[in-house]
């Protein structure tokens, strides 16, 4: 009888198991293409559908295609999708949300050639691939909850709910040192996830580290807690017999241990992380218990530190080095774009950047938004940059904008801006056919780059790029883009500095190359067309001047003999 019920037990979790594995897979139209099946993703429902389960199953990639004609989105589909999916939803969100660091996509509509290898025609529908990149991969995930068992579970015996959360914000902050080191090629590493945090690899620690590692933790725990985000920052929230608390370790690092100010927060405090529409704590309250209060703020008392600040170090919420001519540093408040502002100023109160609320110090004359968080860069942060009078920097991986506040004119150009830039080999196969129709020069002669956004900007922007080709260093290069009739327009020149970057202005985007040649009106190999068709023409005429004299010479002789 054991037997049986012990069989019966592993079919229920196997049955089980095998539910939840079919009820993970995406209900999504599939087809069969070249032998493999791909994913369709012609809404942005489909496509979030689609990066919910790969995420979910830590898939690194996931083929997928659309139907040109029923796409409901723009190019900006192929960047953060999270972002692209998710801006202003403010779901409650679990440790494998924001392990994600970046999703991109891609389709194209394929050549079909016949049994003969003869080209057909191209394919109806344009097929490509979801490409997700992690903060923690697998084997790393493993290895941080190792940690995490060893280090922190194994002494939360006895411990009462609070006295669990104060032991592992503590715990984290002890082990945590914010900020961020530039890499050897100038550029900056991917946002340190749990495994880094906690194994003392913090090239790039950001509020997304201190908030996933908190999160994993409390996970693990069993603590109920979620992170929340606004358009500048992300935090916990932790359930308290019922009640919800907020914690933003970023601000409240002091450096070994936990501030209580940023800590078991009410809304008497959190409210300042709501700004005009954004409004991700009014949205929360309106669904769970809030607190009125602080913890601690209700006469509450245990054995965390009274003290509160920032690390010695500086801002504790700042996770980049000052920034230089060419590469603009960012900051550790994020959400769809991380938006940072600094000043001489401190304040331990949330004050508001970007119409956005950040536990950050305000800057006099700057504020900078880290792309790696995301590439959508809201209307509302132009707006801001504009009123304040602050130069707004973007800051992107091997790229930067910068605007200043005076250049930005057309806000509206700005509604749901994606940054992007797309750089040498990045640069879509499309793109760099459309280079070489123009100019009649092969794509691998010239440096293509090309923006997600197309047409006008904001505002006039000076742009940074990376230049992935150490043979021009110190080189005069001469900049081009292609207009609306897909013709080369000569924007300028400039010469590629020592740390390989070239910077110009402009004010709108489409597709650039660059170089080390003049393009005249014609390209060379259309000016030679040019002559060779002259020379047919002319060798053409000639030959038929050459017959005509003859044929002339011809009846004169015969008008001569007949006389």
């Amino acid at each position: 009888m054991k037997k049986i019920i012990s069989v019966i037990l592993v079919l229920a979790v196997l049955l089980n198991f095998a539910i939840v594995f079919v009820s993970a897979a995406p209900s999504l139209p599939t087809k069969e293409f070249e032998g493999k099946t791909y994913y369709c993703v012609n809404t942005k429902a489909q496509y979030k559908q689609l990066v919910d389960y790969a995420v979910n199953n830590l898939l690194e990639e996931v083929l997928i295609y659309r139907e040109p004609d029923k796409t409901e989105y723009d190019s900006s589909w192929s960047n953060d999708v999270r972002n692209f999916c998710d801006y202003k939803s403010y779901r409650e969100l679990k440790y494998l949300d924001y392990n994600t660091n970046t999703v991109s996509g891609y389709a194209d509509q394929k050549a079909v050639f016949d049994d003969l290898n003869c080209f057909v025609g191209m394919t109806p529908e344009a097929y490509g691939k979801l490409e997700i990149e992690y903060n923690d991969s697998k084997e790393e995930i493993k290895q941080a909850e190792a940690l995490i068992r060893n280090n922190v579970l194994s002494k939360l015996s006895g411990k009462s709910e609070v006295e669990k959360i104060e032991f592992i914000v503590n715990y984290v902050c002890s082990v945590v040192d914010s900020g961020s080191t530039r890499l050897p090629d100038g550029g900056y590493d991917l946002i340190n996830g749990v495994y880094d945090v906690l194994s003392g690899h913090h090239t790039n620690v950001v509020c997304t580290s201190f908030t996933v590692t908190l999160q994993k933790i409390f996970e693990m725990a069993g603590i109920n807690s979620v992170m929340i985000h606004n358009v500048a920052h992300i935090w916990n929230m932790v359930c308290v017999d019922g009640t919800w608390y907020g914690i933003d370790a970023t601000a409240g690092d002091t450096g070994k241990t936990m501030s209580k100010d940023s800590l078991l927060m009410g809304f008497d405090r959190l409210k300042g992380f709501d700004n005009g529409e954004h409004t991700p704590i009014a949205t929360f309250k309106a669904s769970h218990k809030l607190a009125d209060k602080s913890y601690y703020a209700q006469g509450n008392t245990t054995g965390t530190p009274t003290d509160s600040g920032n690390k010695p170090s500086g801002n504790a919420s700042s996770s980049k080095p000052a920034s230089d001519k060419n590469t603009s540093s960012a900051a550790s408040t994020e959400s769809n774009s991380t938006v940072s502002s600094e000043d001489e100023n401190s304040s331990s109160e949330p004050v508001s950047s970007e119409n956005n609320t950040a536990t950050e110090k305000p800057q006099a004359n700057k504020v900078t938004v880290d792309l790696t968080q995301g590439l959508v860069v809201s209307a509302d942060v132009f707006k801001n940059a504009k009123e304040k009078g602050e130069e707004l920097s973007l800051v992107g991986d091997g790229y930067t904008w910068k605007f200043a506040s005076n250049s930005i004119s057309d806000t509206d150009a700005a509604t749901e801006f994606n940054a992007e830039v797309f750089v040498g080999e990045a640069v879509s196969e499309q793109a760099k056919k459309a280079i070489e129709t123009a100019t009649e020069i092969s794509a691998d002669e010239v440096y293509p780059f090309s923006f997600s956004h197309h047409g006008k900007l904001p505002g006039e922007a000076e742009i940074t790029i990376s230049v992935d080709k150490p043979e021009l260093k110190g080189k005069t290069v001469y900049i081009y883009y292609l207009n609306d009739k897909n013709e080369p327009v000569r924007a300028g020149q400039g010469v590629i500095s020592e740390d390989n970057t070239l910077t110009f202005t402009t004010d709108h985007c489409s597709v650039w190359f660059l170089s080390q040649e003049k393009l005249e009106k014609g390209s060379p190999v259309t000016l030679i067309l040019i002559i060779a068709g002259a020379a047919v023409l002319i060798a053409g005429a000639g030959v038929g001047i050459f017959f005509f004299l003859k044929r002339k010479s011809a009846v004169q002789s015969v008008d001569e003999t007949n006389e």
